[in-house]
This record gives structure tokens, C-alpha cells and sequence, in this order.
């Protein structure tokens, strides 16, 4: 069985400085059963200087500045019964200009287990990082991807996302957690925010994915834990959500499998607030179908699984 689990995972915003941030304490994976995603609303503006109007707009309605964090992977570790390997496409980093401010943010106890919460099953690890570190493992993370269409797969304004994903300018490492910050500043494409994303170099078939974390607060932030096709795939048709959270509604996410057979649950009620202390989000994707997991309880199943080998990612963005 295989299973990749991210545990500890807050996304916590800062009225401070104009800071949205995200911690993630721990990023494991397994091998195992079945998985799947959620698909996203996209923004009706019609171009990119309207929809950073419309975002500053709404921030400043909203009592906050144009500024987001997100702090994350603590811990990563994986568990695959034969990991596929693929060679990453190589893309010169980017350099940005740094904020002026930046926000604070309150790293939790890296917690966690060895297996995959609530899921039963015989696990073997097969991918783990545990951010002790004080830069980001590059022969484990991409800072770039397919998924992102334009400026070197750092960038999807088609997407409604108003940010530029920096190469790592926009991490921070401190007390076994990675933090990555959404900020309001010029970026090398032209847009008005920077923020940053992981994907993993590791590829996987099945198995199963575990984050734990604490979400952003204040609304304007997509948060999504999810998997994309590996480089010479059919890349979308492999994508399963293990979550999706816009952070304008704190009682909901949405699980959504983009792979052969589809399906999901979307706007799954929480019964929490995830912006207030962390949670377990898991998904176990399979040759029979996809099951998500919250805190341990089985929460949603879809018979959606992908034919082709995926990679992990992990991001937040301005949408």
C-alpha cells in the first residue's frame, strides 16, 4: 500500500503587516488504497489588472492589507510499495524583490505517526521530510510545474490566481516548519503578489496522502493539497484534490477526483473552524477508487482514480 501524509499544517493570517500565513508541520506518504480531488471556482474578472483591483477591493472591505503567508511542510514522509521516479524539468531561478514586512507566525509541536490516521491497512514509507532544515531539499521539492501554465509553470492568471510562485524567495525555515508567504509586491510576471508552492520530485501511482494543518483566515486565499501527472502524462486527467479551502467560507472544503471515473464531495461541512487549530485532511487513492479522510473519519469516496503516475503539490495562492 502506499500513502503520502502532510502533517501540521496551519494556515494562519496576519492583520499585522497584510500577512496570510499557512503552517504545515508535516508532509508524510503512503502505500496503501484509494484517493481523489476538488475542483475550484475560477474568477470572473475579466483580466489581471481588474482582478487585483477586485482583490484589493476586497481585502480592504474585508479590514485587512494586501499581503498573504502561508507556513508550511514541517514534516514530509512517504509510503509507497514502488515509488516511480521521474526527471524533473530543470527552470533558472527566479529572483524577487523582498517585503518590507513580513508576518508572525506560531509553529506547532511536529506531532505525528508512522502510519496514516485512521486508515487501516499494512503501510511502507516511501517519501519524508521533515523541514529541519534551513533551506528547502531540492533533490525532494520543485518550486515550478505543469500545472501552472505561463511564466515557467510559476503562474495561471486563466485559473484566477493573482500571484507569482517564487523559487523559494518566499519560504522561510524556523522550528522544524517551512513558512510560505503570500506578500503584496511587484513579481516578475507583472502581477501584484508573490507566493510559492512545492511539488514533488517523487512520483507515485496509488497510495495514500495525509496533511495536517491550520488554514488562513482571512477571505482571498485558495489553499489546496492535491496531485498532478507526473511530467509525460496526461497531466490534468491525473489531478485529485485532497482538499481545497477558499478561505472566505471557514466551514468547508471540497474533495475532487479530475481522473478517469471523476467524482468527489464537494463543500464537505467541517464542524470546525480549520483556521483555528489543526486538523488531519488524508486521501487514499487506489486502483478501485478514492477515499478521503478528516481526522481519521472517512468522510467522502468517488470511484475517480488515475491511470498514470502523480506528483504531490502543495500551494497557496491569491484567488
Amino acid at each position: 500500500m502506499t500513502a503520502f501524509e502532510l502533517r501540521n499544517l496551519q494556515h494562519t493570517v496576519q492583520r499585522v503587516a497584510a500577512t496570510a500565513t499557512v503552517l504545515l508541520v508535516a508532509f508524510v506518504a503512503f502505500v496503501a488504497v484509494p484517493a481523489w480531488s476538488a475542483s475550484a471556482p475560477t474568477s470572473t474578472c475579466a483580466d489581471a489588472p481588474s482582478c487585483l483591483a477586485d482583490a484589493a477591493a476586497h481585502a480592504q472591505a474585508a479590514g485587512i492589507e494586501m499581503t498573504a503567508s502561508r507556513l508550511a511542510l514541517t514534516r514530509a514522509r512517504a509510503f509507497l510499495s514502488a515509488p516511480t521516479t521521474t526527471t524533473p524539468t530543470t527552470i533558472p531561478p527566479v529572483t524577487t524583490t523582498q517585503p518590507t514586512t513580513t508576518s508572525t507566525t506560531t509553529v506547532v509541536p511536529n506531532v505525528g505517526s508512522s502510519e496514516p490516521l485512521g486508515v487501516p491497512g499494512s503501510w511502507t514509507a516511501t517519501f519524508a521530510d521533515e523541514f529541519n532544515g534551513s533551506s528547502l531539499d531540492r533533490g525532494k521539492w520543485n518550486t515550478t510545474g505543469t500545472w501552472e501554465c505561463c511564466d515557467g509553470g510559476r503562474s495561471n492568471i486563466g485559473n484566477g490566481e493573482l500571484d507569482y510562485k517564487t523559487d523559494g524567495a518566499n519560504f522561510s525555515f524556523a522550528n522544524g516548519a517551512l513558512t510560505i508567504q503570500a506578500r503584496r509586491e511587484s513579481a516578475p510576471g507583472g502581477q501584484g503578489w508573490t507566493s510559492g508552492q512545492l511539488g514533488s520530485k517523487q512520483a507515485f501511482t496509488y497510495g495514500y496522502i495525509e496533511q495536517r494543518g491550520q488554514f488562513p483566515s482571512p477571505a482571498g486565499f485558495l489553499d489546496a493539497f492535491w496531485t498532478w501527472g507526473a511530467p509525460g502524462t496526461n497531466a490534468s486527467a491525473q489531478e485529485t484534490d485532497a482538499y481545497e479551502f477558499y478561505s472566505d467560507n471557514h466551514g468547508r472544503v471540497y474533495l475532487t477526483s479530475h481522473t478517469s471515473g471523476g467524482g468527489g464531495c464537494q463543500g464537505v461541512p467541517l464542524g470546525f473552524d480549520p483556521t483555528t487549530g489543526m486538523h488531519v485532511y488524508g486521501t487514499d487513492i487506489e486502483p478501485s477508487g478514492t477515499d478521503w479522510y478528516i481526522d481519521g473519519v472517512h468522510v467522502c469516496h468517488a470511484a475517480g482514480h488515475p491511470t498514470q503516475a502523480w506528483n504531490i503539490v502543495d500551494y497557496m495562492t491569491v484567488n
